[in-house]
C-alpha cells in the first residue's frame, strides 16, 4: 500500500479529519515558537499513532473510544494555540499567585501568618 493511499484511508473520516486541522495548527505554532526539528518530528509522530487509532476505533465499530481520543488532544491542542497567543497570561499569574500560597502552607496544613518576622500558625 503506498504513502497516499494509506494517509487518504487515515483521514477519510470526519473524526480525523478534524484532529488532522488542530494537529496541523499545532505543528505550525510549534514550528514558529520552538524551531526544533525534534520536536516537531514527535509530534508529527505523535498525531500519526493518534489517527491511526482514531481510524482502528471507527472501523472496529468503537465510534465513542473514537470521540473521546479526538477530543481529549484537540482540548490540549487548543490549549496549546491559546497559549501561543498568550491568552492564558493572566490565568498563569494567578495559578502562580496560588501556588506560592499554597506553599506557605505547612505539614499541618495550617496556613501561618506573618507578623513582624514571626510566623503564628492558624
Amino acid at each position: 500500500m503506498n504513502l497516499t493511499k494509506k494517509l487518504n484511508d487515515l483521514f477519510s473520516s470526519l473524526q480525523s479529519q478534524l484532529f488532522l486541522f488542530f494537529a496541523i495548527i499545532a505543528i505550525i505554532l510549534s514550528i514558529i515558537k520552538y524551531r526544533n526539528l525534534i520536536v516537531v518530528i514527535a509530534q508529527i509522530i505523535l498525531y500519526y499513532l493518534i489517527a491511526d487509532e482514531i481510524h482502528c476505533k471507527l472501523h472496529g465499530n468503537c465510534v465513542i473510544n473514537s470521540w473521546i481520543i479526538t477530543i481529549i488532544p484537540i482540548i490540549g491542542i487548543i490549549i496549546f494555540i491559546i497559549d501561543y497567543m498568550n491568552v492564558l497570561t493572566h490565568l498563569k499569574l494567578n495559578l502562580i499567585k496560588l501556588f506560592t500560597f499554597y506553599e506557605r502552607v505547612g505539614p499541618e496544613g495550617k496556613l501561618d501568618m506573618e507578623i513582624n518576622n514571626n510566623n503564628i500558625p492558624l
